[in-house]
């Protein structure tokens, strides 16, 4: 019927291109294209496709992202924003300006990205619970907030959790693995860290 591919482009991601998103310019000189990798980013592509207009790499610590492969990609209906949902389960919301701003502070949305979730423990003094699961994170959540507070990498492969439980002052976590082994987690600071392991 007379149609065929007009041009193709390689190697825009340096990985799987995973997600695409198609729209009308907002203005004259707007993007009409976003593309996101499994190499962790983001191209937004003006109406004549050539060279990406803006790039926005989970990669770069300032985002904090989990698991940074893209797994979809959608700009807001002004064109403003872009929401970014990636493999660690996890949705941001960046500006789609040249300072690619995560407008949150962290995700919107986040969550366990791969298999089940069997360790649950409720903090024996604050309003808060913790999760760990076979994605390899423990991870707690504010009650109040109904956010998550603070994540905690376990390891490796070999790390996938089967049960958390609080130290009765809530100070320690004993995180029990699916390899037999024990992670004891102080909460004492900020940032979670493995203490023993047994």
């Amino acid at each position: 019927d007379g149609r065929t591919v007009g041009e193709v482009f390689e190697k825009v991601h340096d990985s799987a291109a995973a997600a695409l998103y198609a729209y009308a310019p907002f203005e004259e000189d707007g993007h009409c294209l976003a593309s996101g990798g499994a190499d962790g980013v983001v191209k937004l592509f003006g109406a004549d496709v050539g060279d990406p207009k803006l790039e926005i790499n989970l990669r770069d610590a300032k985002y904090g992202v989990f698991r940074w492969a893209v797994k979809s990609v959608c700009l807001n209906k002004d064109g403003r924003k872009v929401l970014i949902g990636t493999a660690g389960s996890e949705i941001y919301e960046i500006s789609a300006t040249p300072e690619a701003v995560d407008m949150n502070d962290g995700p919107l949305v986040c969550g366990h990205a791969r298999g089940s979730l069997p360790a649950l423990a409720a903090h024996p003094i604050q309003q808060e619970y913790a999760t760990a699961g076979e994605d390899h994170t423990l991870r707690l959540w504010s009650i109040e907030e109904r956010k998550l507070s603070r994540k905690l990498l376990l390891g490796d492969a070999t790390c996938e959790a089967s049960c958390v439980a609080y130290r009765p002052d809530g100070h320690l976590l004993a995180v029990g693995l699916k390899s037999g082994a024990v992670l004891i987690v102080s909460t004492l600071k900020l940032i979670l860290e493995v203490v023993k392991e047994l």
